[in-house]
């Protein structure tokens, strides 16, 4: 078992250095040629309360579940969060997904909202006792983010058309 989260954490950890890598080779060299409308840009300075306020909220709400179960939970209310553990993961992952789309007006997001909510909608209707609840969680979780990869790649590849890199233009990092 202990395995499992060992590779859950290495392969988390690869994220990060693929994304460093990303941006050093297809973000970077394309600063400058990607403009941005003076509203969205004004947007995103009034982003940032909302993320600082957001974030603290989140903070105090995930310091309160661990206070509680530090301190003891009634063994029925146990029961029922155990159980609905990762649904209610896959929820809030849905509203940060409106959120998202909202705040950053990305339409697709919304999408990848719906496409959660009615994974997690599938998940509770399909009736197989013999497969543990966390499986079929798992496998929702692994379909979203089949669904969010493949997009994601279909955009890069829309972006990477549209904004080439600039022939004899040589990005050094600082």
């Amino acid at each position: 078992m202990t395995t499992h989260y060992t590779t859950l954490t290495a392969l988390s950890w690869m994220v990060i250095f693929f994304f460093a890598a990303a941006k050093k080779s297809i973000t970077l060299p394309r600063v400058g040629i990607v403009k941005f409308s003076p509203e969205r840009e004004e947007r995103i300075k009034k982003e940032k309360l909302f993320y600082i306020v957001f974030f603290t909220i989140t903070a105090f709400i995930g310091l309160g579940f661990f206070i509680a179960s530090a301190v003891g939970i009634p063994h029925s209310i146990r029961t029922i969060v155990g159980e609905l553990a990762l649904v209610s993961y896959e929820l809030i992952i849905a509203v940060g997904l409106c959120f998202v789309a909202y705040w950053k007006q990305i339409r697709r997001f919304y999408a990848y909202a719906g496409f959660t909510l009615a994974v997690i909608v599938a998940g509770l209707l399909i009736d197989m006792p013999e497969v543990h609840p966390f499986t079929i969680t798992g496998y929702q979780f692994f379909a979203t983010g089949i669904v969010i990869l493949f997009t994601g790649l279909f955009v890069l590849a829309r972006f990477l058309k549209k904004y080439p890199k600039r022939e004899g233009e040589e990005y050094v990092a600082r």
